[in-house]
């Protein structure tokens, strides 16, 4: 298969799973182009790479997903999108902007999702 259609759909199928806006995938899209010529990144694993990239995409734009969505949705192992994202960090000298382990980032949207009220998420945020 193409590299590049393997990589769109790999960004794209993940994205849509997880509901992301296309800014996400389009920002993933461009953190791969900005790492693929990078010589550590050679015969690596496509859809990790993909995946990784999105994961830093959902970091930067504060879309906090939690790594086992990720992976569920991505059909790879945890472990592996770890990996992957450690390696894509080190080859394009990233910061994470977030917390993405912190339960207090998730917490909304998991509120959002129950269909809590505010209230609800007010005294999340004071324990």
């Amino acid at each position: 298969m193409n590299l590049n259609l393997s990589l769109n759909l790999q960004i794209v199928d993940v994205a849509s799973i997880l509901g992301l806006d296309r800014d996400i995938s389009d920002h993933a899209f461009q953190l791969f182009r900005d790492c693929s010529s990078a010589t550590c990144l050679r015969n690596r694993s496509v859809e990790a790479l993909a995946t990784a990239c999105l994961v830093q995409a959902i970091r930067e734009a504060q879309e906090p997903r939690t790594l086992q969505e990720i992976s569920i949705a991505a059909n790879l192992p945890q472990k592996e999108i770890g990996k992957y994202i450690k390696i894509l960090g080190e080859a394009l000298q990233l910061s994470q902007p977030i917390n993405s382990n912190s339960i207090a980032v998730h917490m909304p949207r998991f509120c959002n999702l129950l269909q809590l009220n505010k209230s609800a998420q007010v005294l999340e945020n004071s324990c």
